[in-house]
């Protein structure tokens, strides 16, 4: 099957054991203008119909049981093309030192139909996808594609997945891919990390030299530390990127069981700071994982972060460890 794109996070160890799962996914079109597509209420997002494939189970088979249970449409087998496959591959968000390696491979197909319109029966919908809000809707490609566009996901993984279906309706129409604005959160490269290493101890060598906090200041983490954090599946790191100049990094801890989302470390370096990168990079990493749940600790004595966060919409919760006789650290957290 033709190659449509490849997304590839590099966010992973090449030596890492690999879990592959391969999936099928449905272009259905409803009518001229519409597609039968799958929204989840919950999120507010649209996806193509389908899903993993079973051990021994051929990819039509897959296809036509997935639809089924996705939106309760009956796939005509006879009608099946191919379109083309999209590759993915980044850490596993569920497994320590893993890469996660999905083809999705996508298929033009027609629904059983009753009196000029799509012929509906129920859904058979699993715990994550009843609690997803799964439903069946026809919708025009430009529709779906703003919606997706303007997605706040759950994490990284629900982002990639969302950006990669996105970019197939984007394909199927002609458009063209959303332009960037400002500055993007780019995932750090496991060959990357000993920049990100090195970043880290000259942006916190201030703070450090100030306060002389050697038990908590991010400038004074080994290397080996931040390997360890990296391989750590609810763990990414994101260089931030304007334009081609890396001007800093932020790290989210993500461990997708209801718990607060925490932002540990973030920087910007000395020659960008002021340019309000460390905003945008808040504002970019709630568009990935959702504005709400946060959490951060910051140095008490340091009011601009302080004033940044509240700005930000974040509060304090009154927790205080005091470090030495100069310095305390203080939570805030974000509802």
């Amino acid at each position: 099957m033709n190659i449509l794109f490849t997304i590839d996070l590099k966010n992973y160890n090449p030596e890492w054991k690999r879990s592959e799962r391969p999936s099928v996914r449905a272009v259905i079109r409803a009518d001229d203008d519409r597609l039968a597509l799958v929204y989840a209420k919950k999120a507010g997002y649209y996806k193509f119909p389908g899903g993993g494939i079973n051990a021994d189970e051929d990819k039509i088979a897959a296809l036509v049981r997935e639809v089924m249970e996705e939106t309760g449409l009956a796939v005509l087998p006879q009608t099946v093309q191919a379109y083309g496959l999209v590759h993915r591959c980044q850490k596993s968000d569920m497994f320590p030192q893993t890469i996660f390696v999905q083809d999705s491979f996508y298929y033009f197909c027609d629904v059983s139909r009753e009196g000029g319109g799509l012929t509906v029966h129920q859904q058979q919908l699993d715990d994550y996808e009843a609690d997803a809000g799964f439903e069946l809707r026809t919708v025009s490609i430009k529709d779906a594609v703003a919606a997706n566009r303007a997605y706040c996901g759950t994490g990284a993984s629900d982002f990639t997945m969302i950006a990669r279906d996105t970019r197939v309706l984007e394909m199927l129409c002609g458009m063209e891919p959303e332009a960037s604005c400002g500055i993007a959160l780019k995932v750090v490269a496991a060959d990357e990390i000993p920049l990100l290493h090195q970043m880290q101890i000259e942006a916190f060598s201030g703070l450090l030299q100030k306060y002389q906090d050697y038990d908590t200041n991010p400038g004074a983490e080994a290397v080996e530390r931040i390997v360890q954090r990296y391989e750590q599946p609810w763990s990414q790191y994101y260089f931030i990127v304007d334009g081609t100049e890396k001007v800093g990094a932020i790290r989210i801890v993500d461990m997708r069981d209801g718990s607060r989302k925490r932002i540990s470390p973030l920087w910007i370096m000395p020659e960008f700071r002021g340019r309000g990168y460390a905003q945008q990079a808040i504002r970019a990493a709630e568009k990935i994982y959702g504005a709400d749940n946060w959490s951060l600790h910051t140095i008490l004595q340091e009011k601009g972060n302080c004033h940044l966060y509240e700005k930000l919409g974040y509060h304090q919760t009154g927790e205080c460890q005091k470090i030495n006789e100069c310095m305390d650290l203080v939570c805030y957290e974000k509802n």
